[in-house]
């Protein structure tokens, strides 16, 4: 069984460069369109700070904070009723 996104990022945190790598590849097709955005002679350097840029938040985010499913369709739920 593959990994989830959430499961990976706890791994990369813990120190499991393959899983970091994995992620970044992940993610790399978006880099490059991004970096696509900027002159040609800047886009090797754009893209390496995306992906250091991409390190660093993974690094930092808090995957306690993550809502379950359930909580999540009920910030929804609240939204939508309070944007009513």
């Amino acid at each position: 069984m593959q990994d989830t996104l959430y499961e990976m990022v706890k791994k990369a945190q813990n120190g499991d460069q393959k899983t970091l790598e994995h992620l970044l590849r992940l993610v790399e097709p978006k880099v490059t369109y991004a970096a696509s955005k900027v002159p040609v002679q800047e886009r090797e350097d754009v893209k390496q700070e995306l992906f250091l840029h991409l390190m660093e938040m993974i690094q930092r985010y808090d995957t306690e904070k993550v809502p379950t499913l359930s909580e999540y369709i009920e910030m929804k739920k609240q939204r939508t009723k309070d944007n009513c």
